[in-house]
């Protein structure tokens, strides 16, 4: 997943009900990203989830499931490419020969090059106490 909105926004979202999912997908889709209302969420003890006899994916075990906007679970590869807040690449990443070509790929490449930039310590450190803390002892008045 890449998220490019405030993930702020979601919590805003959250209300009474226990979970909140994107519903214009298949049912089966609606576990690919989900908001948790802990407070109203008490059926998924750690004893329940560990229970193979019960069902999860079916939601029966939320009392009341809502709705989170489209745009923060755009499942890419099985829905139109738009600009989204959430891009979920459920079809696999752009860096594998199999699932590259889409359109959304630019932004999973973004993501991965802001990754993987580095800077200099000085530059990453730049006024910190600890920039401060290893100079002293690199000039000799750390004690």
């Amino acid at each position: 997943m890449v998220v490019t909105g405030d993930i702020a926004e979601l919590f805003k979202l959250c209300g009474m009900k226990s979970v909140y999912v994107m519903q214009e997908q298949a049912k089966f889709e609606w576990a690919s990203a989900m908001l948790f209302n802990c407070g109203a969420c008490k059926t998924l003890t750690p004893q329940y989830v560990d229970n193979p006899e019960n069902p999860m994916f079916d939601m029966s075990w939320a009392t009341a499931v809502g709705e989170i906007p489209a745009e923060w679970n755009h499942c890419v590869g099985y829905a139109e490419p738009k600009d989204a807040k959430l891009y979920h690449f459920t079809q696999g990443l752009p860096c594998f020969f199999e699932t590259n070509g889409l359109e959304e790929d630019k932004v999973w490449q973004e993501e991965w090059q802001a990754a993987k930039h580095t800077v200099s310590w000085k530059e990453l450190m730049g006024r910190s106490i600890h920039a401060d803390h290893v100079m002293k002892r690199l000039i000799g008045s750390y004690k």
